[in-house]
């Protein structure tokens, strides 16, 4: 229309809905009613759970207007999202925008033209990452001084990420396996007996859950565009599948080339020893290690567990969490965060 009173608004105050869709099977959460107001996103399973979200679009640039993310309340995730937001195993993410054209008259809509646009999907990776192909970069350690009176002992465990998880059809448990050795390197006086070697190992392990939602700096009064990304997302980390195992060791073997824990120790850097210094007369050094341990591990498929996934708003990963002491002394715990991937194989999400 040519009516001055019929144009059409600028794009900066028309009115944007959002929605954020969280579908699984009979599942379906949405959120977003008008911009610069608070929206909670609903979840039906089998309760009703409420995150906040506001979606601020003022004065955009041309296109530019299309490659906004919403953002989030941080003030109020941390009371509400983080502590409430669940999914099951046959979750998919997508991000949907619907911008409305409105035309006023007398402050009322005589006219209105809605779009509708998704913004990269989030869906789990159809194929892991397998790390037994790349021998190597995917090996995890950690290390730790023990001082008892003339021995200085470090203790190193060695691991590496286990192998990826599958969501099978029916399947109640996950299972994979921990694979550990331990390196002791020590030095003590000539005339001081060292003490013998740990006896016996305890692990305990959960499953640790992170998702990561990406928030902006602005306050709500500002547009956008100028709302750079945080460096630090949002997070809401659960932990559950907590278990122990405990055994005794069966050996520990002198530094071997052909061992089978030395071969994995020298896939990596060398155990820092700088602290432990050779050069005081009538010291004596011993490094000695265990071959590979392995220890079983069980994860629990219920409605709270999700694959892998990521997109620039929301991704959720995995890790394990080991905490490693040996002959019940506490000065020997030790602490290691193992990486583990969980997908979904494509027979079963189709």
């Amino acid at each position: 229309s040519g009516s001055k009173d019929t144009e059409p608004l600028p794009l900066a105050d028309r009115q944007t809905p959002l929605c954020l869709i969280a579908t699984s099977t009979g599942k379906v959460a949405k959120f977003g009613k008008n911009c610069n107001q608070t929206h909670w996103l609903t979840y039906h399973s089998p309760c009703t759970r409420r995150m906040p979200f506001k979606f601020t679009l003022q004065k955009p640039n041309g296109q530019s207007a299309l490659e906004l993310l919403p953002s989030i309340d941080s003030k109020h995730a941390k009371g509400h999202w983080s502590d409430s937001f669940k999914s099951d195993t046959n979750v998919e993410y997508q991000i949907t925008y619907t911008v409305i054209a409105s035309a006023l008259q007398d402050k009322k809509v005589i006219a209105s033209t809605p779009s509708r646009f998704n913004y990269i999907p989030a869906k789990p990776d159809l194929e892991p990452i397998l790390p037994d192909d790349y021998p190597g970069e995917y090996l995890v350690r950690t290390s730790k001084v023990q001082q008892k009176g003339n021995s200085t002992t470090r203790l190193g465990v060695i691991s590496q990420e286990p192998a990826a998880l599958s969501l099978e059809d029916g399947g109640s448990t996950l299972n994979t396996n921990i694979n550990l050795v331990f390196m002791l390197v020590r030095r003590h006086e000539g005339a001081h007996r060292p003490a013998p070697f740990p006896k016996n190992y305890d692990v305990a392990a959960q499953l640790k859950t992170t998702t990561f939602v990406m928030p902006r700096r602005a306050r709500p009064e500002l547009h956008t565009i100028q709302a750079l990304p945080h460096s630090k997302a949002s997070l809401k980390q659960s932990r559950s599948n907590s278990q122990r195992h405990a055994a005794a060791f069966r050996q520990w073997d002198a530094h071997d080339s052909e061992s089978e824990g030395t071969k994995l120790a020298h896939q990596i850097e060398a155990l820092p020893i700088t602290d432990l210094n050779a050069d005081d007369k009538g010291s004596h050094f011993e490094e000695v290690l265990t071959n590979t341990i392995t220890i079983p591990f069980s994860v629990n498929v219920d409605q709270a567990l999700s694959p892998d996934f990521w997109s620039p708003l929301l991704s959720r990963r995995h890790t394990i969490e080991l905490t490693v002491t040996l002959d019940d002394d506490s000065s020997s715990t030790t602490k290691l965060k193992l990486p583990v991937q969980i997908y979904q194989p494509p027979d079963v999400s189709d």
